[in-house]
């Protein structure tokens, strides 16, 4: 189970990468690390990660599963899908509820 201690273990900039490409809808392109997270890429996630990244993989992972939408992670092409799509993010209580859990995130 992931506490709220685990949450506070990702970055904040992993924390903003996250909610801007789940939620706006001119979803920003995340770098590298975790671009191979969304894809479902776990040599190039460890590869990629840092210091405070590495650390942090069960939590965004566990972040992902529980308050994103499927459609927006898991393979190459749900990824691209995700980037590419026109419509307006889901915005269920679910999701500000993920949103609150990661903490402040930097603008």
């Amino acid at each position: 189970m992931i506490s709220l201690e685990d949450y506070a273990k990702i970055g904040p900039y992993t924390k903003r990468a996250l909610v801007g490409y789940v939620l706006e809808r001119d979803r920003p392109e995340p770098g590298g690390f975790l671009h191979h997270v969304l894809c479902n890429d776990l040599k190039g996630t460890i590869r990629s990660a840092d210091d405070t990244n590495i650390h942090a993989i069960p939590a965004i992972m566990a972040w992902l599963y529980n308050y994103a939408a499927p459609s927006s992670y898991g393979s190459p092409e749900r990824y691209l899908n995700w980037l590419r799509a026109d419509t307006p993010a889901p915005t269920t209580c679910d999701v500000f509820e993920g949103i609150k859990l990661l903490g402040e995130i930097p603008g």
